[in-house]
């Protein structure tokens, strides 16, 4: 299963408009959900019993997919710093104020080289953004349902997708 997600997003990317974020459509204030790639993802309890953890993504290309659901059916990639730098943007809604919702896909090798999917939810906040190491730490807090899931050691995941809650720039940025 995620290996055809990950087959369907490398195809997808190359033909996904490079054009600038769009923000609003007719008038109307549009909200996006945002893609995240990463060969590798390293997930780290730093207080396990509170579904505390630092999310470290390595190897991922330098920007953010981004799509709005129907009618208006607008996507596009944004480069990373620009999705860091609207993180904190506006007043009192964005992500630096009301951190998104995330779900984690990926593969962790177990012993004897098994693989097994693992799917985590969690909540995203205090990215810091490495470009010249290609390294991307978040502050990640696990949803209450999700704790009981959660690894209690340091985590490798491989072929790592995170798909961002939505979010609306124009409602807050114009």
């Amino acid at each position: 299963m995620i290996k055809k997600l990950i087959l369907f997003l490398m195809l997808f990317i190359p033909i996904i408009s490079y054009s600038n974020q769009k923000v609003r459509t007719d008038g109307k204030d549009i909200s996006y959900l945002y893609i995240q790639y990463a060969s590798t993802a390293v997930l780290t309890p730093t207080n396990w019993a509170t579904g505390q953890y630092t999310l470290a993504l390595k190897d991922f290309p330098p920007y953010v997919i981004y799509f709005s659901d129907r009618p208006n059916r607008v996507s596009g990639i944004l480069c990373m710093r620009k999705f860091l730098k609207i993180w904190e943007q506006g007043k009192n809604d964005n992500f630096g104020k009301n951190p998104p919702n995330v779900s984690i896909t990926g593969i962790r090798l177990h012993l004897l080289d098994k693989e097994k999917d693992e799917f985590f939810t969690v909540e995203l906040s205090h990215p810091q953004y490495d470009e010249k190491k290609q390294l991307l730490l978040y502050d990640a807090t696990v949803l209450t349902a999700d704790r009981k899931n959660m690894p209690q050691r340091e985590s490798i995941l491989r072929h790592v997708i995170l798909f961002v809650d939505g979010w609306c720039p124009s409602c807050c940025c114009g």
